[in-house]
């Protein structure tokens, strides 16, 4: 009788520590984002409102990029709850500062 090939992905505890783990790291990326993105901006001299701009853009594109990619690569590792992790993180410090919970 031939043996069915088993996948192995990783262990429960492993994929829920890293998904806590990765929340608050992904949730303040974007906050993260703006701010370097706004002093790269300041720092060539931009002076018409463009550092805005940059900060702003580069917010949205490492804030939404970053944790989509990690949620797909994720996701074909086998993870379960990382994935999940990843797409609501940068949902999860807005709506926490939303609520007042980080007063």
């Amino acid at each position: 009788m031939t043996d069915t090939p088993v996948r192995i992905g990783p262990s429960a505890p492993k994929d829920a520590a890293l998904a806590l783990l990765l929340l608050p790291l992904l949730g303040a990326l974007p906050l993260v984002a703006f701010q370097v993105g706004g002093a790269i901006a300041e720092a060539a001299g931009s002076d018409t409102g463009g550092d805005f701009l940059c900060a702003a853009l580069s917010a949205v594109f490492i804030g939404w990029g970053v944790p989509v990619a990690v949620a797909v690569r994720s996701g074909r590792d086998g993870y379960q709850w990382l994935p999940l992790s990843a797409l609501v993180a940068p949902f999860a410090l807005p709506v926490l500062l939303c609520l007042g919970a980080l007063r």
